[in-house]
């Protein structure tokens, strides 16, 4: 009988909670719309389910023109909660809807890579993603100190190893010679040698695998 009674009550402080929160963020004083900042601030303390709840329209438009933000960043935060969320085929829509509006965006087409890799677990849809942020960024003149033209790579060649294709996975990461790796940050070199070292990895070089992880480890080490 008191569990009966109790999870009414906690059920009836979740909503009165909820709506508290919901009016105060979809409005700013006098029933003005949240804003593009207050959305931030829900994504900086990963509020992921606030978020979904205020941007709640099929099409942001009209929620953007009355931030005077574009539409496609809309999407995109509302992608990244839903995908926080586990909420995969939605964020999958958002993300799509804001390629569509702006195609060009290599950051935008890393995260659908990102959401097929991780959470629709299929990695061909994540490579062909990752490849269209590449040749984005390449025909756009990116530098290799570009953090996004690393991720693209890495998370290219990532992909290409799990599906067993190490040769091409080492191609997609053939630019890294020495003389590249000392022109980047050490964040970078961490992440580019632990690549190649579990690409060796799944050849079987195991000794040249362990080079890569101790090196990687030695980099970390370093006094910045």
């Amino acid at each position: 009988m008191k569990n009966r009674l109790f999870l009414p009550l906690v059920a009836s402080v979740f909503l009165i909670t909820s709506t508290e929160f919901l009016s105060s963020a979809e409005s700013a004083g006098g029933g003005e719309p949240a804003t593009y900042e207050q959305l931030k601030e829900l994504a900086a303390e990963r509020n992921w389910a606030d978020i979904v709840a205020i941007l709640n329209e099929k099409d942001l438009t009209a929620m953007a023109d009355a931030m005077g933000e574009p539409a496609d960043r809309l999407y995109m935060l509302r992608g990244r909660a839903n995908g926080a969320l586990k909420l995969a085929p939605e964020a999958e829509a958002d993300y799509r809807a804001a390629i569509e509006l702006v195609p060009t965006s290599a950051e935008y087409w890393h995260s659908l890579g990102m959401l097929h890799r991780d959470l629709l677990k299929n990695p061909t849809a994540a490579l062909e993603a990752f490849k269209q942020g590449l040749d984005i960024t390449i025909q756009g003149g990116g530098s290799r100190n570009n953090w996004l033209l690393v991720a693209l790579e890495i998370d290219a060649a990532g992909v290409l190893c799990d599906l067993g294709k190490f040769e091409e996975a080492l191609n997609v990461l053939s630019p890294y010679d020495e003389a590249m790796l000392a022109r980047m940050a050490p964040s970078g070199q961490v992440n580019v040698i632990r690549a190649l070292g579990k690409i060796y990895l799944g050849q079987g070089r195991e000794q040249e695998a362990l080079d890569c992880f101790q090196k990687a480890l030695k980099i970390e080490a370093a006094p910045k």
